[in-house]
């Protein structure tokens, strides 16, 4: 059973919400003896050393990894008969006009990706592995506010989002592994792919927080995986019954979400009554009660020893972080119920090995909660 934590950045200097998903990755691997991968697609050429500094700062074990999008392409060696990356890139801007090439160190002998403008505007981005092999190559269509992805030569490992400025808007990927030449026509496929390759049998549970990513989750197709959407907020605009932009897309496509999980019971009954699938949406509340004084100091000390408070404290005071770890635990539990409801799709004890174990624990009335869901 693997549990991975999805998030579209991870920052030194990082908010609340980053904070809280941290602690909730050390919660589980103390207290339930998981090993969470927290995922990252975000462009980060020092991530190994960020990986490290995070880990101490939070006192995080060992049991709890991190895989990031670009370096798990970068480290991997390219097929043979790969071109190098200079005459890639050499291929692919000759249909440019004069152009100036910045390039972002990554390593001693090769660069982490570099960017091609054209009279100062981006126009092109390269992505290399450590080899000097190109993996990735993308086209910015500033027109279209997005980046575009633009034909693709042997060895092109690609990803991007948007369109390119003639409308086309693709990407293709060699897969090192299979040699076979995959097309993504969006940034959401070259996501899939990578979530693809973290999932593995018998069941792997992703758990999204991040808005931004919920589109690459919703359509992924994977026998393994589970796919649970976590709301940290109310899910419309404040004072009206109109859905906030950013949760339209998860709301309006439940079906293809395995659980979603909201703060309080009305916020489950409003979408329910909306959206239907009441039997997917689970409700775990904060672990600390507003206005409690100390207590988020001692859920800290409790949930997280040394990390509580460590982490930009100014900017991630008490119980914005420790709330949402502590209710990681009825998380864990909820999604193993859901597991029990699909035991057709995930046979084996194991998807409920999380739930006696959050026994007791705050966010035992969101595994509860879950588990009379399930039964509907």
């Amino acid at each position: 059973m693997r549990h991975i934590l999805l998030t579209s950045r991870l920052d030194a200097r990082h908010g609340g919400l980053t904070a809280s998903l941290l602690r909730k990755a050390g919660v589980t691997a103390r207290r339930l003896g998981l090993a969470p991968i927290i995922a990252t697609f975000h462009d980060a050429p020092a991530f190994p050393q960020l990986t490290a500094e995070i880990r101490e700062r939070y006192k995080l074990p060992p049991e709890v990894s991190f895989a990031n999008i670009n370096h798990h392409y970068r480290d991997l060696p390219g097929p043979p008969g790969v071109p190098p990356g200079q005459e890639v890139m050499a291929r692919f801007c000759a249909d440019l006009p004069p152009h100036e090439v910045i390039h972002m160190p990554g390593a001693v002998h090769s660069p982490y990706a570099a960017t091609v403008s054209v009279e100062g505007q981006p126009v092109r981005r390269f992505w290399f592995r450590r080899d000097g092999t190109v993996y990735q190559i993308r086209d910015l269509a500033p027109s279209a506010g997005k980046a575009g992805c633009g034909p693709a030569g042997a060895g092109g490992q690609r990803g991007g989002a948007g369109r390119r400025a003639d409308g086309t808007g693709h990407e293709v990927v060699l897969d090192p592994l299979t040699k076979a030449e995959q097309r993504f026509r969006t940034v959401d496929g070259f996501r899939r792919h990578f979530m693809n390759e973290l999932c593995q049998p018998p069941v792997t549970y992703l758990v999204c927080e991040a808005r931004g990513l919920d589109g690459a989750l919703l359509g992924l197709e994977n026998r393994w995986a589970r796919k649970i959407f976590v709301f940290h907020s109310i899910h419309t605009r404040p004072g009206s019954d109109v859905l906030r932009s950013g949760n339209r897309s998860l709301l309006r496509n439940l079906e293809q979400a395995d659980a979603l999980v909201v703060l309080t019971q009305a916020q489950r009954l409003d979408i329910a009554r909306r959206f239907g699938r009441a039997e997917r949406i689970h409700v775990i509340p904060h672990a600390i009660e507003p206005g409690t004084p100390g207590a988020a100091g001692a859920a800290g000390a409790a949930d997280a020893p040394g990390a509580a408070g460590v982490a930009q404290p100014e900017r991630a005071p008490g119980a914005a972080g420790v709330a949402g770890a502590a209710s990681m635990s009825g998380l864990v539990g909820a999604a193993g119920v859901v597991g029990v409801a699909q035991s057709e799709r995930a046979p084996g004890a194991a998807d409920v090995a999380g739930a006696p174990g959050v026994a007791g624990m705050s966010g035992v009335a969101g595994a509860a909660d879950a588990a009379g869901a399930a039964g509907m």
